[in-house]
């Protein structure tokens, strides 16, 4: 009777010690994301980082990127978590990061080299722990571009560079679409033709030869479907302008956010016969 009455308190003990890790565990987690939190929103002052930093081995006066995640696939937020605290830590500095809103956000000594990463995640520049406010509103900017654009892995404002305004500015990417583009719809198919062609001259960098063997043309039919595009649009492919123009205006329509614009019948993919605009 008393070895039974021993296993049984000696069970209730046993569970008792695992929920109170467990609860613990939780506890300490809601800390962490609330000081996630406070720290990317910038309402925590230094007096405070001094304080509740150390305990996650962050050095405050050391600077972060600021880093926002999304997974995308079967990718769970627990296993991007895991993913990017190896490969944001640098040395003694940790990456520090935790799930907020579905998304994996936090600050890393590095920004985590792979672009096969699962997500897409915007990193912020390098800045002094106190302002990582600053930094996250970046990281967010290039997470939202990235997003939309259909890029991955982790991402800075270097990696998409001038792309990242195709989001910010989609009034100019409507403008030049129909300035370039909407004249080739009335030429019906051999618009297409001459839109599809001036995207492959434009993607091998405007090479003559190299465009032309893409297409399997001849490169005199080349240059007679360029100038019949500068006749239509009245445009010349010659002036830094226009290639400046059409790279913008190229760069939207590849990227999917013509979705957004259906003012242009070329933004809504409205070519004659039904053929769809060209990418």
């Amino acid at each position: 009777l008393l070895w039974d009455m021993v296993d049984a308190v000696t069970v209730q003990l046993a569970k008792l010690h695992r929920d109170t890790a467990v609860e613990k565990a939780l506890h300490d987690e809601r800390l962490k994301v609330s000081f996630v939190r406070d720290l990317l929103s910038g309402s925590v002052d230094f007096a405070q980082l001094r304080t509740l930093a150390p305990a996650y081995g962050i050095r405050v006066n050391d600077s972060y990127h600021a880093l926002r995640a999304q997974p995308f696939g079967s990718t769970s937020l627990s296993e991007l978590q895991v993913a990017l605290e190896q490969a944001g830590g640098e040395g003694k500095k940790p990456a520090f990061l935790s799930v907020l809103g579905g998304q994996v956000c936090g600050v890393v000594a590095r920004k985590p080299r792979t672009r096969t990463l699962p997500a897409v995640a915007g990193v912020g520049p390098l800045l002094p722990l106190h302002l990582a406010a600053q930094s996250y509103y970046l990281a967010s900017r290039v997470l939202s571009a990235g997003l939309q654009l259909g890029e991955s892995g982790c991402l800075d404002l270097s990696d998409l560079s001038w792309k990242i305004a195709l989001v910010d500015e989609p009034e100019l990417g409507a403008q030049l679409l129909r300035k370039y583009f909407d004249p080739l719809c009335a030429h019906g198919e051999f618009g297409q033709v001459v839109a599809t062609t001036v995207g492959s001259y434009f993607q091998h960098d405007r090479n003559l030869a190299r465009t032309a063997l893409a297409l399997h043309i001849h490169p005199n039919t080349l240059r007679y479907r360029l100038r019949r595009f500068e006749e239509i649009t009245e445009c010349s492919l010659s002036s830094t302008e226009t290639v400046l123009e059409l790279t913008w205006a190229l760069a939207v329509r590849s990227s999917g956010l013509l979705a957004h614009h259906t003012r242009s019948n070329l933004g809504s993919g409205e070519w004659p016969g039904g053929i769809a605009p060209p990418v």
